[in-house]
Formats: C-alpha cells, sequence, structure tokens
C-alpha cells in the first residue's frame, strides 16, 4: 500500500487478519488505548477526513468497501427522513426517534468504558450534521485533493485512475 498516503494500520490489519482469520481479539484495556491529537484548523481538519474517508477505494476487501457504500446510503436515507418528516410526521419519525435512542445508549456504554461522560446538547446536534459531514466528505473524497505532511495529494479516483 505504498500509494496510499494514509491507512497503514488498517491495512495491515486486514493482511494478518487474512493470514490468520482468528488470531485478531479485542483488548479491553484502557491502557491499550491510542489517542491522537486534534487538528489544528478547519483547514487541516477537512483534509485529515478527505485523506482516511479515501482509503477505502484502495481497500481490496469487499466487505470494507460494501460498509463503506452502506454507511453512505444510511446517512442519506437518514438525511432525507429528516427532510420528509419537516413536511409530514408519520411512522418514518419513529425510524428516527429509535436510530437515535440506540445510538445514545450505545454510546454511553462506550463512554462508561471510557471513563467518560456524555454531552446530550452536542449529541443532538450531531444528529442532524453528521449525515451531512459524513456524506460531503464520503463523496469529496472521491474527486477532492488534499494536503497532509505539506504535501499534495491527488483525490482517489485520480490517484487510481
Amino acid at each position: 500500500n505504498l500509494g496510499v498516503p494514509s491507512g497503514d494500520d488498517e491495512f495491515l490489519m486486514r493482511k494478518i487478519a487474512k493470514k490468520y482469520p482468528h488470531g485478531i481479539r479485542f483488548l479491553s484495556s484502557a491502557s491499550a488505548i491510542v489517542t491522537s491529537r486534534p487538528q489544528k484548523s478547519f483547514s487541516e481538519f477537512f483534509n485529515q477526513r478527505l485523506r482516511w474517508a479515501g482509503k477505502w477505494s484502495f481497500n481490496s476487501d469487499p466487505v470494507a468497501s460494501m460498509l463503506a457504500v452502506f454507511v453512505i446510503l444510511t446517512q442519506i436515507a437518514f438525511g432525507a427522513l429528516w427532510v420528509h418528516n419537516s413536511y409530514e410526521m408519520d411512522f418514518t419519525m419513529g425510524l428516527i426517534v429509535a436510530k437515535i435512542l440506540l445510538e445514545f445508549v450505545f454510546l454511553l456504554q462506550v463512554g462508561r468504558w471510557l471513563g467518560q461522560g456524555c454531552n446530550v446538547i452536542a449529541f443532538v446536534l450531531l444528529q442532524v450534521l453528521y449525515p451531512v459531514y459524513s456524506v460531503t466528505v464520503g463523496l469529496l473524497s472521491l474527486v477532492m485533493p488534499y494536503r497532509w505532511k505539506n504535501r499534495n495529494y491527488k483525490c482517489t479516483a485520480a490517484a487510481k485512475g
């Protein structure tokens, strides 16, 4: 994966999993958590997300590719439900509420395991913003160049072609 400027950790894990299908386990230990510093500016943040999103098209694992497409389609559907319910409230509001509650319960459990609380206001705000953000970054990663470590990279479509 020398031509891909991101994902060396993920690609390595996939190669290990392919060679040793039952050899990877989740290490449930706080001392095994890896953290990274946030980006200093919106531009750096956006470029980082383009780089992260762009690596999926280099992945040879069909399950990973299907997962990426599933995430984008799920977010588009969720956004469409929001728009639909702004005109006419019906049973789809139940789908929206169910998704939000399931995610909230899941994130509460993860937060407890990490010893962190939950910012309810941020969570609710992100329910509206995340579909727009994830679809935008996902699609732009296919056509928009990005900058990382003072180097410019082509979008994934141009890099592959």
